[in-house]
């Protein structure tokens, strides 16, 4: 919409944060953030009509980060591929590697995904658990938010009128493992505009973790049509976390991120359809019309349609 959704940098934060009966499944108290400036070696890593990225070194204390920041054709996320060669341990202070995302905006609304949903919470001085993301509601337009590919702890916070965004990266715990983080990590985040409709958000941050995969082959000649869809699944607040092939049937599981009851259609060429149970038990009928499954998706609700094609 134009207008600005950041009001600072946004980058790695180190933190150290309170050693008082901590373990490796709790974060501690934050004492003092230090910003991650030691930078060196800034280079470009590519340019092109398709794709633009740089990338940089920096030390932080005994550890060392190699940052890239990725930023695709068309893409509304900039992805930010983070190595790190972690070398920190707990003492009086136990180190935290976090990613803070300063917001240009305030809010209470900080939405989470969860297994089979997502969730708003209120801000709190804690870290609160997420499948894959944090996004901070707005009163207008996108929300802002970041994607991980591999952690799990966010906190959503109020700074100065504000509301300021972290992902927690490595937590250097001390117990029950005095050594647990040592070593490389790599982690990828993906920073930047959301919908304000949670499937939506749902299904860029799981396009984000899992990006389709392709495989490149030589030039030959061949029968089949340069694109094609086998199955689409329709349903406005729907989000599909299933499809599989057992016993000469197709499957599709479909959850609910609405507040209300919607249609749900899966157009596969069916031929006779049923719904199942997550055992694959057949607990109900599924009309079929023209090769299309359609049933009845309930609010926050799960629904898996077996398929004969």
């Amino acid at each position: 919409d134009g207008r600005e959704k950041l009001s600072g940098r946004a980058a790695l934060d180190f933190v150290d944060t309170q050693n008082i009966g901590m373990t490796a499944w709790e974060i501690g108290t934050y004492l003092k953030e230090t910003a991650v400036t030691d930078v060196h070696n800034i280079r470009l890593t590519s340019a092109g009509p398709l794709r633009n990225s740089f990338a940089f070194d920096a030390r932080i204390r005994n550890s060392i980060v190699t940052v890239e920041y990725i930023l695709d054709k068309g893409a509304r996320t900039v992805k930010a591929v983070i190595r790190v060669d972690w070398r920190e341990i707990g003492g009086e202070t136990l180190p935290l590697l976090t990613y803070r995302l300063p917001l240009a905006y305030d809010t209470d609304s900080f939405l989470y995904d969860i297994p089979a949903g997502s969730v708003s919470r209120p801000a709190a001085e804690a870290d609160r658990p997420g499948n894959s993301y944090i996004c901070a509601g707005a009163e207008s337009g996108d929300n802002m938010g970041m994607v991980a590919d591999c952690k799990y702890g966010f906190r959503a916070v109020k700074r100065d009128g504000h509301a300021v965004l972290y992902a927690t990266l490595i937590n250097t715990a001390v117990n029950p493992d005095p050594f647990p983080e040592r070593g490389m990590h790599d982690i990828t985040l993906s920073i930047g505009l959301f919908s304000p409709d949670p499937a939506e958000t749902q299904k860029a941050a799981l396009s984000a973790v899992r990006p389709m995969a392709y495989l490149s082959t030589g030039s030959h000649k061949g029968d089949l049509p340069v694109s094609g869809t086998f199955c689409t699944v329709n349903c406005t607040g729907g989000v599909p976390s299933a499809v599989y092939a057992e016993d000469g049937a197709l499957f599709v599981r479909v959850y609910s991120v609405s507040d209300r009851a919607e249609e749900l259609t899966i157009a596969a060429g069916a031929k006779e359809a049923a719904l199942v149970d997550l055992y694959g038990t057949v607990v109900g009928e599924c009309a079929v019309e023209d090769g299309k499954a359609k049933t009845t998706l309930p609010a926050h609700g799960i629904v898996t349609v077996k398929m004969c094609l």
